[in-house]
């Protein structure tokens, strides 16, 4: 197995991942640092990044990606794949509670398949699979190198930013909907957003699935606020109490949320 990290710049947050990875005798690498840079989104970097990491790997070969400044370890490498093999698919994502950084149109897709886990929708933060089905899923189009190239340009993007916020108004006030938080024009780019097109368009009819049980990842997105109501300690170990499963990652999205629930919940695992 391999596991990687996203990271385009060293941080202090980074040592919970580190530390949690040395607990559980995980060798964990960096992956998105250096040419690729997110300079229009905070995500550009990690669809290229991985399908770099993923390029000459064996078929095979079982591969672990994670965020890094949000994500820690409880489980072991062995424990990751038992569970990862048990779901019987070539790719495995996270699931969450909230529908968010997604395309409207395919909500209806994640909707029909809901379980009665209330982790329905795909996050993008966790991924585990073969690297061959990786690396066909990652794998960057001419399209979207296209709109690298254009959005790096400072008063290309600011044009286009503009014209998205005008047009983001007037659908508003058409369908009174907010739609700030799932409409993104063709030139934006969110990793969430892409990875769940492409599982709901059956991508190059690959078998994938989301851990709506947290056997792998468990993402607390959407349950910072009372996250004490989600959760047991057995053993040294979180338990998620709606699914019964002791994950192997926690998760835990949103900066504003590190110290409060982040750090309590690495803390109790690993100590401070």
């Amino acid at each position: 197995m391999k596991f990687f990290y996203w990271c385009d710049h060293e941080n202090p947050r980074l040592s919970p991942i580190i530390k949690s990875a040395e607990n559980n005798q995980i060798e964990v690498q960096q992956i998105g640092a250096g040419p690729i840079e997110g300079e229009w989104s905070t995500s550009l970097f990690k669809q290229r990044a991985l399908f770099e990491a993923v390029k000459n790997l064996p078929d095979d070969e079982i591969v672990c990606a994670t965020d890094a400044f949000d994500v820690f370890y409880q489980q072991d490498s062995e424990y990751l794949r038992k569970q990862f093999l048990s779901f019987n698919q070539e790719i495995v994502f996270s699931a969450e509670r909230g529908f968010s950084h997604q395309y409207l149109k395919y909500k209806p897709y994640y909707d029909k398949r809901r379980q009665a886990s209330p982790y329905k929708y795909l996050n993008a933060g966790n991924v585990i699979g073969y690297a061959g089905a990786i690396r066909k899923l990652y794998k960057p189009g001419r399209l979207f190198s296209i709109k690298v190239a254009l959005t790096r340009q400072h008063h290309i993007r600011r044009v286009l930013h503009l014209c998205s916020y005008i047009y983001a108004r007037i659908r508003s006030k058409i369908t009174g909907q907010k739609v700030s938080n799932f409409f993104f024009p063709w030139y934006y780019y969110s990793d969430q957003a892409i990875m769940a097109k492409r599982v709901a368009r059956n991508f190059r009819q690959l078998s994938i699935d989301l851990d709506r049980s947290s056997k792998l990842f468990w993402c607390t997105a959407f349950e910072w606020k009372d996250i004490e109501h989600h959760y047991r300690l057995v053993d040294g170990k979180l338990q998620n109490l709606h699914t019964g499963h002791i994950p192997a990652c926690i998760h835990v999205p949103d900066s504003a949320n590190y110290e409060y629930v982040f750090l309590r919940l690495f803390e109790l695992v690993h100590g401070s």
